[in-house]
This record gives structure tokens, C-alpha cells and sequence, in this order.
């Protein structure tokens, strides 16, 4: 489980890194793959509320980007960061905005999405047990 948890926070380091290098310019493709790593890795370490503001922060670039990719992966990492926090219809919601843009992507990248926001939303039956 260290080792785990010690790649996660390199993730974090990495992604800071990256971040902090890009966020200036108008490279938004590498400011959002900062800003998912950065999520996703601070989920996993259970950092639900700054993973949910990063998730906002990735949310924001894609649309104004038009990135349906990055849009349902931040949807996706919001959806988990407010089950986390016990949110239950709300994660819900944004599990299924996830699923509805993926489907409207075009990109096979999109395809780990849907799987991950359907196990998503049938945790919503098995939240309780928590």
C-alpha cells in the first residue's frame, strides 16, 4: 500500500510541476492532463476537496475548449470526490452528465469513462455500507 500511495504522490509533484510550467501559457491541452493528474491523484489520496476544485478548475478549460474528453474525465473525477464526501444525488448527476458526454464524443479515449461512471453510480445502491 506505501508503494501505492508513494507513486500518487509523485503523480502530485509531477502534475504541480507540469502545472505550474503551462499554466501561463496557452498550452491547454498540457494544463488540463496537469490538472486531471493532479485530481485523480489526490482522490486517491484522499484529498476529496482540493481534488473536487481541481475537477472544477479541468471542468472549466475543457468547455471553454470544447474538449469532450477532458470535460466527462472531470466530470467523472468531480462525480467520485462528491460521493466521497457523501453527496450521493449529486455525484449521481454529475455520473450521468459524465456518461451523456462521452457518448457524444467521438473518441475511443472517452470508453474508460463509461464504465467508470456506471461503477460509479451503482455505488450509489452500496454508499451506506461506507
Amino acid at each position: 500500500a506505501y508503494y501505492r500511495l508513494s507513486n500518487f504522490r509523485r503523480a502530485i509533484v509531477f502534475g504541480e510541476r507540469l502545472y505550474n510550467s503551462v499554466r501561463e501559457t496557452e498550452d491547454l491541452v498540457s494544463q488540463c492532463n496537469a490538472l486531471s493528474t493532479l485530481a485523480w491523484s489526490h482522490l486517491a489520496l484522499g484529498h476529496v476537496r482540493i481534488a473536487r476544485d481541481l475537477a472544477e478548475q479541468l471542468l472549466g478549460i475543457a468547455q471553454d475548449q470544447d474538449d469532450r474528453n477532458y470535460e466527462s474525465n472531470s466530470l467523472n473525477a468531480m462525480a467520485y470526490a462528491q460521493l466521497r464526501l457523501g453527496n450521493v444525488d449529486h455525484a449521481t448527476a454529475l455520473y450521468k452528465q459524465a456518461i451523456q458526454v462521452a457518448l457524444a464524443s467521438s473518441d475511443t479515449w472517452n470508453e474508460g469513462v463509461l464504465p467508470a461512471a456506471v461503477r460509479g453510480m451503482n455505488l450509489r445502491t452500496s454508499y451506506d455500507a461506507w
